[in-house]
């Protein structure tokens, strides 16, 4: 899976962990649901740990937990629900989270600019086409002037 990430296009070298599968060795990304029931395994898996979070899934559960994250991706089911805007905004301004935060799913190139603002600083494309990344990409530096 290719990514941007950080303003640069990037090939993805994390592992997404289904609940049902064994955890590998590596950097994963396991779901919310995983996380709560296997958290004490996970807390002494060799590599690092990302969460993947949907807009249903009580998101104040993992405040506690944050330090052990090294990347947060927040699930965008459907473009028009912009609850993952202010997620974002909380985990980088209120809670001061350093690690990668990733917009996955349901969001379009108009919205990548305003996440970036908000504290996205990764986006997984959903296809290999390079017309698409370029344009997730220039969308990053479409305005110069903002007035918040």
């Amino acid at each position: 899976m290719r990514l941007i990430k950080n303003r640069e296009i990037i090939t993805d070298s994390w592992t997404p962990i289904a609940d049902d599968t064994t955890i590998p060795s590596g950097n994963i990304i396991v779901t919310y649901n995983r996380w709560l029931i296997d958290k004490e395994t996970l807390l002494n898996h060799a590599g690092e740990i990302g969460v993947s979070i949907n807009i249903e899934d009580d998101f104040d559960t993992l405040l506690s937990d944050l330090e052990h994250f090294s990347l947060i991706a927040l699930n965008f089911a459907v473009f028009t629900d912009g609850r993952n805007f202010s997620r974002a905004q909380l985990l980088r301004d209120r809670y001061q989270f350093k690690g990668e935060i990733r917009a996955v799913g349901e969001f379009h190139r108009d919205q990548v600019y305003y996440l970036n603002r908000v504290g996205f600083n990764a986006f997984e494309l959903t296809n290999e086409d390079d017309t698409q990344a370029e344009g997730m990409l220039s969308a990053l530096d479409e305005f110069s002037v903002y007035y918040q």
